[in-house]
């Protein structure tokens, strides 16, 4: 009836999402590039390992990697049987170095032990028992990879063999929170119910884990069969039970519960969501603090959803738009200079002799290196020495502030995202006519 990647669309955006899916609504894919990309890679490299028995590094895993994000920007991925579409190459480049990075980081084993299984379809029926593997199934889903391990305690209770499923993960703030979402735990009751297909028939325990493909941490909990498994495992299943109650529940119309707010941010269907699009085509309710708040809360996840598809368009240059244009423009703005500290222990030590004093200050110098000058340290530096107001006010404090300024900073051109208004506002008198 359901799957844990379902079950988490619906947990993190809301049950609608659900009814687009179905529907095979298109939806932008691009949003999920980087993470199908590293997962792709992974899964090519782990089975490259898996069939031969030996472990894939360096040059051959990126002989491997390449190859597999060749075919994901010229053919596409096939899920669950059903072809998708290629990927953009800006995409896939990404979530590609993230997987052989963290492949090929410094070991004395293989990334991932030779016995583990890759992308390994996996499901149970209403009585948690092992199922096929399809739409039949009550719940299922596919473990990134999942194998045996030993675990070394002080005693027999924290000792034994078990099975370790693992899931990669390519969001920037992935913790060991993820360890108790339905996602996880649901797989950890989706391995117990097969740990015999596994080979396994019985564990002493299930580990869940999770990797951080951005920073490479690697987070794990362990679930022992002991005197509270069984309260544990009820729990867990009661839990999916509820969020699978959730998903499928359908109002009058027969579609499932929509929830604007908060969780549109990030939904792959809010662009074209009916029920968040009431939301930003409506007029603000005045007095009303949570409907106001609503209100900006899909706007502001349609902005983001908007900002990714416009950025992609405009690539190569700014779309022209009624009153000016949207894409990337030109900005000018001061940077520090490459020598920027030296200048500014100059400035504030006065040293007699500025090389001999950077030789005995080195570690000094080094930190405020390590830290940074930004811009706005320079411009409050200008402000201490040279006050323009006070006691301590110099004379010609605005020249002298412009001298230091033009010393420690350079005039650059960045681009910038956003909207660039053929009459700038500043330009417009207080009539709001153009000057």
């Amino acid at each position: 009836m359901s799957r844990s990647t379902r079950l988490t669309l619906a947990q993190e955006h809301c049950p609608r999402a659900l009814d687009y899916l179905d529907a095979g609504t298109p939806y932008d894919r691009a949003i999920f590039g980087t993470g199908i990309a590293a997962h792709a890679v992974l899964e090519g490299l782990q089975r490259t390992q898996h069939a031969r028995d030996n472990a894939v590094v360096l040059d051959e895993a990126e002989r491997i990697a390449d190859a597999v994000a060749t075919n994901l920007v010229t053919k596409g991925r096939t899920f669950d049987g059903i072809p998708e579409p290629p990927l953009f190459p800006a995409d896939v480049a990404p979530g590609r170095d993230l997987a052989l990075r963290w492949w090929n980081r410094p070991r004395d084993t293989a990334a991932v032990p030779l016995d583990w299984r890759p992308e390994e379809p996996i499901a149970a029926d209403r009585d948690w028992r092992p199922a096929k593997y399809g739409p039949d199934a009550y719940y299922r889903g596919i473990l990134d990879v999942v194998g045996p391990v030993e675990e070394e305690g002080f005693d027999e209770y924290s000792s034994g063999r078990g099975l370790c499923h693992t899931d990669y993960k390519t969001r920037w703030d992935t913790n060991a929170g993820e360890l108790n979402t339905i996602q996880l735990r649901g797989q950890s009751l989706l391995v117990y119910a097969n740990a015999g297909l596994l080979g396994m028939v019985a564990p002493s325990f299930i580990r869940r884990r999770v990797i951080n493909l951005r920073t490479g941490m690697e987070f794990h909990a362990d679930l022992w069969l002991d005197d509270d498994f069984d309260r544990t495992v009820e729990a867990w299943r009661k839990d999916i039970a509820l969020a699978m109650a959730h998903a499928d529940a359908r109002g009058p119309d027969q579609r499932r519960i929509a929830n604007p707010g908060a969780n549109c941010i990030g939904c792959p269907f809010l662009l074209r969501c009916d029920a968040a699009q009431a939301h930003w085509k409506g007029t603000v309710i005045e007095g009303d603090p949570a409907a106001i708040a609503t209100q900006y809360a899909v706007v502001d996840g349609a902005r983001l959803a908007l900002s990714a598809l416009v950025k992609r368009l405009a690539v190569r240059e700014p779309i022209a738009v009624p009153g000016g244009s949207v894409g990337y423009h030109g900005r000018v703005t001061r940077t520090p200079v490459t020598d920027v500290v030296d200048h500014l222990t100059r400035r504030w030590f006065k040293p007699a002799d500025p090389e001999t004093w950077r030789a005995e200050n080195g570690k000094l110098v080094s930190l405020l290196e390590t830290i940074g000058i930004t811009t706005a340290a320079v411009k409050r530096l200008g402000v201490r020495l040279f006050p323009g107001k006070g006691a301590l006010k110099v004379d010609g404090w605005k020249e002298l502030r412009a001298d230091l300024e033009d010393e420690m900073l350079t005039t650059e051109t960045q681009p910038v995202f956003g909207v660039e208004r053929t009459v700038p506002i500043e330009d417009v008198d207080e009539e709001g006519v153009p000057a």
